[in-house]
């Protein structure tokens, strides 16, 4: 039997149009050339939801770029585009070998990518940002997300930056290589991601209620509740013994 290719499918709101177009989501553009440097075996496909406006795949830097023009659609029509998104996940499906499902923000990508997801058995991740926190944010009620699928800049991540070398731990000064890129910034970003994708046991990363974190759990028995007990551990404590009082 034929041995399928890897493949990485990116769920984002909308990419550039081509090489040129620098404009729309120029972090996400640097993530995409990050992972092609890093791990040139593996075959990347974004999935734009509203821009560009055009139905029409086409290549960027390599990459399979595959746009649903679903800016400013109505209720039908963005069903509609939902029902495309999942057949073409399904038709990818039938000739590589996916290994998850990597969205952008928590709203409708990640809400696209919970469900797919799941019908198809495929790991997803979203990376949050600030903006995802907001109140009029519905679409964080609607996906639940569960702490182990969100991404963010954690202690794991932090860790993975100090075993390159790329901060002295004792000045905590950045000692990048020169000339240092935004792709050789990004790298350590996105090698962690691919990590926690394929190879990290999910139910060990946790989400620390001190300070919204995530952590890996390294203890024997699961059990541990912050990312650092000394700092949201003690603080949390402290507070639960204020109101213990109060009362």
């Amino acid at each position: 039997m034929k041995k399928r290719n890897k493949t990485f499918i990116i769920f984002s709101p909308a990419f550039p149009i081509n090489e040129d177009d620098s404009a729309w989501l120029p972090s996400l553009q640097t993530f995409v050339m990050a992972i092609n440097k890093n791990f040139p075996e593996l075959e990347v496909m974004v999935f734009a939801f509203q821009y560009p406006y055009s139905t029409k795949a086409y290549t960027w830097n390599n990459n399979t770029i595959i746009p649903f023009n679903g800016f400013y659609k109505g209720r039908a029509a963005r069903l509609l585009m939902w029902m495309k998104i999942f057949n073409e996940v399904r038709r990818i499906k039938r000739q590589y070998d996916i290994i998850g499902i990597f969205s952008q923000w928590c709203t409708e990508c990640t809400f696209i990518a919970k469900y797919v997801s799941k019908f198809f058995k495929l790991r997803y991740y979203c990376w949050i940002h600030g903006g995802d926190a907001r109140a009029t944010n519905t679409y964080v009620k609607r996906i639940r997300p569960a702490s182990s699928s969100l991404i963010a800049m954690s202690d794991f991540l932090a860790d993975e930056f100090y075993k390159r070398r790329f901060i002295d731990q004792k000045t905590l000064k950045w000692k990048w290589k020169t000339p240092a890129t935004l792709v050789d910034i990004l790298a350590p970003v996105v090698a962690n991601a691919i990590h926690v994708l394929t190879n990290v046991d999910h139910t060990r990363i946790k989400y620390c209620p001190g300070c919204d974190w995530l952590f890996f759990d390294h203890t024997r028995n699961r059990s541990r509740k912050w990312c650092d007990m000394e700092d949201c551990g003690s603080r949390d404590k402290a507070l639960r013994y204020y109101h213990r009082r109060k009362k």
